[in-house]
């Protein structure tokens, strides 16, 4: 079982400042159940060599998946808006003096 109070993930300062850092963001509590025991190894290395404790690093992984979700439904309703009829070589053609000048 893996919950974000998991004894493995508790003890150390910084893991500690994580979770009053949480706490300050009113979060909400997950925890899950059955995890098998290759996919527990498996984060929990990725958890090690990001330096990061096994709860971040869920937490940090749940975060990119809710956004990647959210990119998805906006390009989803993006191909549904009527073409432009403007061409990508145009917007380059249109920015790339700006750019120049920047430098």
């Amino acid at each position: 079982m893996l919950t974000f109070d998991h004894p493995r993930c508790a003890g150390s300062a910084s893991r500690s400042r994580e979770r009053t850092a949480l706490q300050g963001r009113r979060a909400k509590v997950i925890q899950i159940r059955d995890v098998p025991d290759d996919a527990h190894a498996e984060l929990t290395r990725r958890a090690e060599a990001a330096g990061l404790s096994l709860s971040r690093f869920v937490l940090r992984e749940l975060e990119l998946t809710s956004r990647l979700g959210r990119n998805v439904q906006i390009f989803a309703r993006l191909r549904e808006l009527p073409a432009t009829g403007i061409t990508d070589e145009a917007i380059i053609e249109d920015i790339r003096p700006e750019r120049d000048r920047a430098g």
